[in-house]
C-alpha cells in the first residue's frame, strides 16, 4: 500500500506480523522496521504492543536529514491506522474447532470468557456446552454453543471492546424446552449499555439476532424460562468486530503535525 504525505511517500507492506515501511522525501530515503506484536487465541486479533526495532537503512541526501522523532512518529502512526483498518473485519466464532461435550465455561475459548450461568432446570447452574449433534441446530457446520441446564442469564466477556454485530439462534433440545424468545444485554464497565428486543423465532431453523451492540466489553443472553427454571437455545457464528480507538491515531497525528511544523521552520531558517 502507498500513501502520500505532500511531497513524501510512504509505502509499508506486512509479512508475518511485521510491518515494514519504506519513506521518501526527495532525495532522502529512509526505511524504518516497525514490529507489530499480536496475539490471539483462535480467530481474535488484538495489537498488544507497537515498538520501533531498528532502522534499517538511511541514506542522505541535498534537503539534509529528517528529524528521527519525525520517522518515528509517522510510522506509528500508520501502524495504528493499519492495525484499526484490521480490527473492523468481523470475527465470526462457529465452534467447528471444538469437539463435542466440550464445556466452553473457565476455557478462555478464543480469547473471551465464558462464564458461568444462573440456576437453570431443576436449580443446576448453567454453563456454556458445545454439546453432541442429537437435537442440536447449528447454522454453520455440525457445532454451536448452548446454555447448558437452560440457564436463562449467561454471558460472554471480551477482553477489548467490541462491536457485538449478532449470531444465529436455534432450537436446543426436546421441543417442550425450547425457550421462546431470548435478547441481549450490553455492558461496558459493568454497567449495562444497551439492550436488544425480545427475538422469538425460535425453533429447527437457525435465524439471525442481529444485536448491533456496539463498544461493549461484555454481554449477557437472557432467555424465557419455559420448563422447571429453564429454557434452552443454541447459538452459532457469534459475529463481532474489535473497536477501533481513533484517539490514539489522533495523538499521534498531532504529534507528526507538530513535529513537521517545528522541521519546516527549522528549514527555512
Amino acid at each position: 500500500m502507498r500513501m502520500k504525505f505532500a511531497e513524501k511517500n510512504l509505502t509499508w507492506t506486512q509479512v508475518s506480523g511485521k510491518i515494514f515501511f519504506d519513506l521518501s522525501m526527495g532525495s532522502i530515503s529512509k526505511h524504518i522496521l516497525v514490529s507489530v506484536r499480536l496475539f490471539g487465541m483462535n480467530q481474535l486479533l488484538k495489537a498488544s504492543s507497537i515498538q520501533v526495532l531498528t532502522k534499517v537503512g538511511y541514506r542522505k541526501g541535498k534537503r539534509g536529514t529528517m528529524n528521527r522523532m519525525l520517522l518515528i512518529v509517522v510510522c506509528l502512526a500508520l501502524t495504528v491506522a493499519a492495525i484499526e483498518a484490521r480490527a473492523v473485519m468481523a470475527v465470526t466464532l462457529d465452534f467447528e474447532d471444538l469437539a463435542s461435550d466440550t464445556v466452553l465455561t473457565g476455557t478462555g475459548y478464543a480469547g473471551l470468557t465464558w462464564e458461568w450461568g444462573n440456576n437453570g432446570y431443576e436449580g443446576n447452574q448453567g454453563y456454556w456446552l458445545v454439546p453432541v449433534s442429537v437435537d442440536n441446530y447449528p447454522y454453520s457446520g455440525e457445532k454451536s454453543a448452548i446454555n447448558a441446564w437452560g440457564c436463562t442469564l449467561i454471558g460472554i466477556a471480551f477482553p477489548v471492546n467490541v462491536n457485538v454485530l449478532g449470531a444465529y439462534f436455534a432450537a436446543q433440545g426436546d421441543e417442550d424446552s425450547w425457550t421462546d424468545a431470548v435478547r441481549v444485554h450490553g455492558y461496558r464497565n459493568a454497567s449495562e449499555v444497551a439492550l436488544t428486543d425480545w427475538f422469538t423465532d425460535i425453533d429447527t431453523q437457525p435465524d439471525w439476532l442481529q444485536m448491533n451492540l456496539n463498544n461493549v466489553d461484555r454481554i449477557v443472553i437472557e432467555s424465557v424460562p419455559v420448563t422447571e427454571g429453564g429454557g434452552w437455545y443454541g447459538m452459532d457464528d457469534l459475529t463481532f468486530e474489535l473497536v477501533p480507538e481513533p484517539a490514539t491515531l489522533t495523538v499521534f497525528a498531532l504529534t507528526g503535525l507538530a513535529l513537521i511544523m517545528r522541521h519546516r521552520r527549522r528549514r527555512n531558517s
